[in-house]
């Protein structure tokens, strides 16, 4: 089960990692990751932010040997409440990595970064002609 306030013995070594303006443990931030679009409401410990996607791997190997769990967010319009930090823990928001990589219209694969919105990748498809037809809902 996860201890109240264990994130702070971790704190200063991932700030190293991706910076402390990365890392928010105010009440207000946290409220605002505290719900989607569900009837589920708990608070995190923390919210860390990324801006580059080889940082998300070291933190979670830092996060994992402290034993505290940590939930994936993006936009936080989950309509079941999988967002939510039920257990506490700590929330990587990765809703900066919306980079488009590649579209290989050849092999049909478009590489993507994970906070890359549907619509944003529905317009690029449409310059090839195509589009994605998954809208992933919960």
């Amino acid at each position: 089960m996860f201890k109240k306030n264990q994130f702070l013995a971790v704190k200063e070594k991932i700030a190293r990692l991706i910076g402390k303006n990365n890392i928010r443990c105010d009440d207000i931030e946290l409220m605002a990751y505290s719900y989607d679009a569900g009837i589920s409401k708990a608070a995190p410990e923390a919210v860390i932010s990324f801006d580059n996607i080889r940082l998300i791997a070291p933190v979670i190997k830092i996060l994992y040997q402290a034993r505290i769990p940590f939930l994936p967010r993006l936009a936080g319009t989950n309509l079941s409440g999988g967002t939510i930090p039920l257990k506490s823990g700590v929330i990587l928001n990765l809703s900066r990595l919306n980079k488009i990589y590649q579209i290989d219209t050849t092999n049909n694969i478009a590489v993507v970064e994970p906070g890359v919105v549907n619509i944003n990748l529905q317009k690029e498809l449409d310059k090839f002609g195509y589009f994605y037809t998954t809208d992933p809902a919960s």
